[in-house]
C-alpha cells in the first residue's frame, strides 16, 4: 500500500511487551494518542504544532516520541523546521477516539511528505504477532525482510517493498533476528534480539540515507 498521501492513510528492539505511554493523563472526555515520527535524515530538528500551538519542540532525526494524549476529534497540525522557521507539512484530520496515530515527516528536505498511520487499525492472527512495515528511505531500493529463528530457519515475510509504501505481516511469536536486504541481493540493515509476543502489534520503519545513516526504528504501538 503506498503511504502518501496523507488523506490516504488512515531502539533497535522494543519487541518486550509493554504498555505505549501518553501525557496528559487528566484531559477529560473521549480521546486519542499521537507520536510524531520524523524521517527526513538532511532535516534540521523540527517543532510540532497542534491546532497552532507548539506541543514538541527540537525533535531530531529519527526521533519516535510517546504518544500525546489530545481531545478526539479534528485537529490541525504543522511541522516547521527550527533554523531557521519554515513550514514542512502541514494539514488536518479527524483522530477517532481510543485511537493511536503515527504522524510524521518524511522524505527529502526540499520536498517533505506527510507520514499518517493508524496504529489501532488491524486484527492480529491468532498465536502470532502483528508487523507493519513502512519504507520512508528516500533513494534506497526495494527491499526484502527476512526473519531467521531457531538459528537456521529463515522466513521471508516480505518481497520488493518499495520507498513510500508500506506492507501489514503476520510473523511469528518466537525469538528472531530480522534483516532488511535489497532485492536484488546484499544485507542492508541487521537487527538482533527481537522477540515479538502473541497478540501484539508493531511497526518498524526505514528511514535514512542508505550510505549514510540508513536505520530502521522498532517498536510496539499503541493500544496494547
Amino acid at each position: 500500500m503506498k503511504i502518501a498521501p496523507f488523506l490516504a492513510l488512515v531502539a533497535a528492539t522494543l519487541f518486550v511487551g509493554g504498555t505505549s505511554r501518553a501525557d496528559d493523563p487528566k484531559i477529560a472526555g473521549p480521546n486519542s494518542f499521537v507520536r510524531i515520527l520524523h524521517a527526513i535524515s538532511n532535516s534540521p530538528k523540527v517543532d510540532i504544532y497542534l491546532d497552532g500551538k507548539k506541543k514538541l519542540n527540537d525533535i531530531e532525526f529519527d526521533t519516535l516520541s510517546k504518544y500525546l494524549r489530545i481531545p478526539s476529534g479534528y485537529h490541525s497540525f504543522r511541522i516547521t523546521s527550527n533554523n531557521p522557521t519554515r513550514t514542512l507539512v502541514s494539514g488536518s484530520r479527524n483522530f477517532g477516539r481510543d485511537h493511536f496515530y503515527t504522524v510524521g515527516v518524511f522524505g527529502r528536505l526540499n520536498a517533505p511528505q506527510v507520514f499518517a498511520a493508524d496504529d489501532t487499525a488491524g486484527r492480529v492472527p491468532y498465536n502470532r504477532a502483528l508487523l507493519t512495515v513502512y519504507h520512508l528511505s528516500p533513494g534506497a531500493p526495494a527491499v526484502n525482510i527476512t526473519g531467521t529463528i531457531r538459528g537456521t530457519e529463515v522466513l521471508t515475510f516480505a518481497r520488493g517493498l518499495r520507498y513510500d509504501r508500506r506492507t501489514v505481516l503476520s510473523v511469528p511469536a518466537v525469538p528472531m533476528t530480522i534483516r532488511v536486504t535489497r532485492a536484488n541481493g546484499g544485507v542492508l540493515k541487521t537487527i538482533t534480539g527481537v522477540s515479538p509476543r502473541a497478540g501484539r502489534k508493531y511497526a518498524a520503519y526505514i528511514i535514512g540515507n542508505v550510505s549514510r545513516n540508513f536505520k530502521v526504528l522498532l517498536d510496539i504501538t499503541g493500544s496494547q
